[in-house]
Parts: C-alpha cells; structure tokens; sequence
C-alpha cells in the first residue's frame, strides 16, 4: 500500500513539473487554457495613453518575474520530493519480489531523468528571471524622473518629459558593443565593426572614464531593442542597451569622438 501510495505521489510531482515547465517555456499555450476578460476600449489621451500603456508593461513583466519565481520554488520542491521517492524505492528493493523490484527499478531510471530535468529547468528558470530583471531595470528603471515622465519617455524614445521634446531622429538611446583603453585600438574596433554589415546603425565612439567604446546610435529605445540582437549576432554578444543622455551627460565632440561628461 506504501509503494501504491508513493507511485500516486511520483505521479503528481510530474504533472506539476510538466505544468511548471510549460508556464515558463511554452507560455502562451499555457495562458490558452484560461480565459481572458475582454480589455477595455479607450481612445488615446496623449500622454495619458503612454502612461497607461507603460503601466500595463511594467504590470506584465513584474508578473512574469513572479511567476518564474513561483515556478522555481515548486520545482525544487518537486526535486527534494522525487529524491525522496527514490529513498524509498531504493528500500523496497531490497525485500521485493522479482516482479516488483522491477518495477521499482524501472520507476529509479524514471526519477534519475526527472531529477536531471528538474535541475535543468530550475538554473534555466533562475537565469531567465534574472535576465528579464536586469534587462527592466535597464530600461525602465535607469531615470531619474517621476513615473509619468519615465514612461514617456521609454514608449516615445525621448529622454526627457518636456512638452516640446527634441529632434524624433536624434540619437537618444546607444547600443555598446566594446572598449579600448587606446584611440588607435578603439579605432581598430570601429572599422571592424562596421565592416560586419552594412544593414547596421550608425556607430560612434565614446570616450568616457578613460576608456573609448564603441557605440550604435539610435532614435528610439524601440529602435535598439530591434538592432540589439543583430549586433550581438555580428559584433559582439556582450553588447548592451544604454540611454545616451544619463550614460554619457554633457556630451561634447572632439574630432568625431564624443567626450562624455563626469
């Protein structure tokens, strides 16, 4: 009766490790199964509407880090229960007839890999939301402005809340993809990158804390979370989303290289 009642158990740990699986890897076939209640219809108020819309994204993703979290806890859960499962097999092999150990054997081959998938997906789950918190507070976060002002500014691309708002196509938000400690080495970095292809964006150097790093220019927060992945893919994997304006203050040119400010 034990082992009947110790199999049932194993059986639930791996429903619930293959719900938790699929709530952080196939997330929307997962939210299919409940039902959504209808959003509703607002017309655009300006300002309003961006707040509103930032809001829901700031909503969303802190629900998604939530929600990795909560996943993380069940299933190292789930593996400390599946360990035990095995300590109690492993007992019941050593008085069992040959029918049943078999089956106790065959139920250890399917812990080990239970075990191993477990521990996979927790590091994979603990990495994602760290990932998913560095990049928010990156990008959402890096202001120092009220909250009104600061999903403006993120949705229009600007770096600022003033009704007048500067030039749409100046370059407000950079992507950095190396540093040098020398000019000729930086220079070296800037050809080379720009040489990776030529659907990239404009790229410039920085001089900033005695290091120069090479920087894509971009209008808008959204066109560099676009470009991001490209240049990672041909430049460098490292590179990272910046805004201009609180990376580098009180910019200033120096033949072609742009000094930044302390």
């Amino acid at each position: 009766m034990t082992f009947l009642i110790r199999m049932v158990e194993l059986a639930a740990a791996v429903v619930i490790l293959v719900v938790a699986w699929t709530a952080i890897y196939r997330t929307d076939e997962f939210r299919a199964f409940f039902a959504a209640p209808m959003a509703e219809q607002v017309e655009p108020d300006g300002d309003d509407e961006f707040v509103r819309v930032g809001q829901h994204m700031l909503d969303t993703v802190e629900a998604d880090h939530a929600a990795l979290r909560d996943a993380s806890v069940a299933i190292e859960h789930l593996t400390r229960q599946l360990a035990a499962t095995n300590a109690v097999v492993q007992d019941l092999l050593s008085g069992s007839s040959d029918q049943v150990r078999s089956r106790a054997e065959a139920v250890l081959s399917t812990n080990a890999a239970l075990l191993d998938a477990s521990a996979q997906v927790q590091r994979e789950a603990k990495a994602a939301a760290i990932a998913a918190a560095a990049q928010t507070k990156s990008s959402v976060q890096g202001r120092d402005l009220d909250e009104r002002a600061k999903v403006a500014a993120l949705m229009r691309g600007t770096g600022s809340g003033d009704e007048a708002g500067p030039d749409p196509m100046e370059p407000r938000w950079g992507i950095v993809f190396g540093s040098e400690l020398t000019e000729d080495a930086a220079e070296q970095m800037l050809s080379r990158a720009e040489e990776s292809g030529s659907s990239l964006p404009a790229m410039r150097l920085y001089r900033r804390n005695g290091f120069y790093r090479g920087v894509a220019e971009l209008p808008t927060y959204a066109a560099a979370l676009q470009d991001l992945p490209d240049i990672r893919e041909r430049v460098r994997s490292d590179a990272y989303i910046i805004s201009l304006d609180q990376w580098c203050p009180g910019p200033r040119s120096d033949q072609g290289t742009v000094e930044c400010g302390s």
